[in-house]
């Protein structure tokens, strides 16, 4: 399930920078979501720390580039 999550994670970082409007603003919540998702997996799998790193950097750069920071 976990790594589920990180791909998905993955889909919805390539998506926020070829999207806008509402459809932006559904794939960062769907993005955040995925995250928490992870950092409670990660409880339980220690490999899923290196994907809640990954996508945390990545959702950084996407609101960062957005502007919602």
């Amino acid at each position: 399930m976990g790594y589920c999550v990180f791909q998905s994670s993955i889909v919805h970082i390539h998506q926020s920078f070829c999207t806008s409007g509402e459809t932006a603003n559904e794939v960062k919540r769907d993005l955040k979501t995925n995250l928490q998702v992870l950092i409670v997996i990660k409880e339980f799998y220690k490999p899923a720390e290196t994907w809640v790193t990954i996508v945390l950097m990545q959702l950084i750069v996407v609101l960062d580039n957005s502007g919602d920071v």
